[in-house]
């Protein structure tokens, strides 16, 4: 089975220097033209100069100017995924867009799997930390079986979906694999309700030049709070909400996570 529910070959002619054997594997996926470019930067992870690189958190991509990640505000978000979702000791715990497992490393005692659309950033995850990753799609978690996880996570990730139908689409998979009474989260959800006041905090903080040259055509998901809620109540159930930890020198908190028990 393909690693991905849907196949465009379009996307060879928008990205030509595809190779010809992901073209025939169908690694790349076009949900839409901005989901295309952002998974053409994680394949090729262009911040990361060395192959044998083991520093996770830059790998991962949280070294932004405008909101980079440290490594207590990493342990201060694990811990409240662990108090929140009531992680146990042996439990199987998967992440979504896991990157190269910068979060899954810290559950050292639970038995841990990811999945992540670049093949480049499994590679690093499967090199650096003790676990099963996967290549492929949130949408579809072809690996696991109806009921077979105890929790999923996903963080800093849902910003890369497409589109709310893909988001409930991921919704449904995590429904599926997770256990009755399984426990799903995604943190650092980007509020849409603040969309402008973070729009405007980054053009403060990059000059308007470069923010336009950075994001002009590099679009981030954003939901809110109360849609969020309303996407998880269909199939989940003790839905609650935190305000994220900001990033960096940021002046608000433009993100939120949000945590959930599957209905029994």
């Amino acid at each position: 089975k393909l690693p991905y529910s849907h196949h465009d070959w379009l996307a060879v002619v928008l990205f030509p220097g595809i190779s010809e054997s992901e073209f025939m594997k169908g690694i790349v996926t076009l949900h839409s033209e901005v989901d295309c470019v952002w998974k053409d930067i994680f394949d090729r992870i262009p911040w990361v100069k060395e192959e044998n690189e083991t520093d996770l958190l830059k790998i991962s991509g949280h070294i932004s100017a405008t909101g980079a990640f440290d490594d207590q505000l990493l342990m201060d978000v694990v811990e409240e995924i662990r108090d929140k979702l009531e992680v146990k000791k042996g439990e199987r715990v998967m992440e979504l867009g896991c990157g190269p497992g910068t979060i899954l490393n810290l559950f050292k005692e639970q038995e841990i799997f990811g999945i992540d659309y670049s093949e480049k950033m499994i590679n690093f995850a499967a090199k650096n930390v003790k676990g099963e990753f996967y290549v492929g799609e949130i949408s579809d978690l072809y690996p696991f079986e109806d009921e077979s996880l105890d929790v999923i996570i996903s963080h800093s990730c849902i910003q890369y979906v497409p589109n709310v139908k893909y988001l409930e689409t991921v919704i449904d998979e995590c429904s599926r694999c997770l256990k009755k009474g399984g426990r799903l989260s995604f943190t650092d959800v980007s509020n849409k309700n603040l969309e402008k006041d973070y729009i405007k905090y980054r053009i403060d903080t990059l000059g308007k030049d470069v923010f336009e040259e950075k994001y002009s055509k590099l679009k981030h998901f954003l939901i809110s709070p109360e849609e969020m809620k309303k996407l998880l109540e269909k199939k989940f159930t003790n839905v609650t909400v935190t305000v994220a930890p900001r990033r960096g020198d940021e002046n608000m908190n433009y993100r939120f996570n949000i945590y959930s028990f599957k209905k029994v």
